[in-house]
């Protein structure tokens, strides 16, 4: 991959992203706040699902989370730049996974856009990807994921919002079930983070939602996901997302004209993401 890092959110392999020195030279940090729930009693979100690489021999187990933002070609989702290092073209997103079923369906992944920051030196704060999702069906019959699954309002500048609530839905990868916190983000030396316990390998790319009433309507907001800071975190409870700012709104911008139209060329003709990345990034 080059300069793509092959880096899951291995946190219990510690010596993965930086963690060695957390290991060394820090204790692990207390695991205060929200409550982590199973979602199974808590109704997974639509918005949010898992994403998979079909493999030859079936096995289709899902490696990270990601969720549906809205954009006007209503064919984007998110999910952190770390989680498509040493993965293939060929990834499948399932919104609403629970317990193996797929009530929303699967949606092929057709293009990934990256920052330059995180291509060419895995910038933390720009540890965000998002994805052009291809639509079902032809002609009347189109349907865009966004029409089914609805999808959160991308927000930024609000990252580092210390004791802004949030709601982190996950999927861990050793299982079908997805977990959720209700919790309120930190600041730790400028880095936004959440503790609640549980959230390991998988995790990454988690959304943090919160939700915002403005003249009696209400509209759930996503100001972070599960990355950045050692890849999200070091600890089951603690998870740290990169800062959004102007950048993730110019990366959704070109992730939503390529769902629409080619602007610069045709995407992704090689058969590992780094090339489409390094297109759809608009690589300086």
């Amino acid at each position: 991959m080059g300069q793509l890092l092959h880096l899951t959110r291995a946190r219990r392999a510690l010596v993965a992203a930086g963690c060695v020195g957390a290991l060394v030279f820090t204790a692990a940090p207390t695991a205060e706040g929200g409550r982590t729930l199973q979602a199974a009693g808590a109704n997974p979100t639509s918005r949010t699902g898992v994403l998979i690489e079909p493999s030859d021999d079936g096995d289709e187990a899902h490696f990270c989370t990601a969720s549906v933002v809205h954009s006007e070609s209503k064919d984007v989702i998110m999910t952190a730049a770390h989680c498509l290092g040493g993965k293939s073209d060929d990834l499948v997103f399932v919104p609403q996974y629970s317990g193996g079923a797929r009530p929303l369906g699967t949606w092929k992944v057709k293009a990934a856009f990256l920052d330059s920051a995180w291509m060419e030196n895995q910038d933390p704060d720009a540890d965000v990807a998002f994805l052009s999702i291809e639509t079902h069906g032809s002609g009347k019959n189109v349907q865009h994921i966004e029409d089914a699954t609805g999808a959160y309002e991308l927000e930024v500048g609000r990252s580092r919002a210390a004791g802004t609530p949030v709601s982190v839905q996950s999927y861990n990868n050793d299982s079908d079930m997805p977990i959720v916190c209700q919790t309120t983000v930190l600041d730790d030396d400028n880095d936004p983070v959440f503790h609640c316990d549980g959230y390991s390998t998988g995790s990454s790319g988690s959304p943090w939602v919160t939700t915002v009433t403005s003249k009696g309507h209400s509209e759930q907001q996503v100001i972070g996901l599960i990355g950045g800071h050692h890849q999200g975190g070091c600890y089951t409870h603690t998870s740290y997302s990169p800062a959004f700012d102007s950048r993730d709104l110019v990366l959704l911008a070109r992730a939503d004209a390529g769902g629409r139209r080619s602007d610069c060329g045709s995407p992704r003709s090689s058969s590992s993401w780094a090339s489409a990345s390094e297109w759809a990034g608009g690589r300086r």
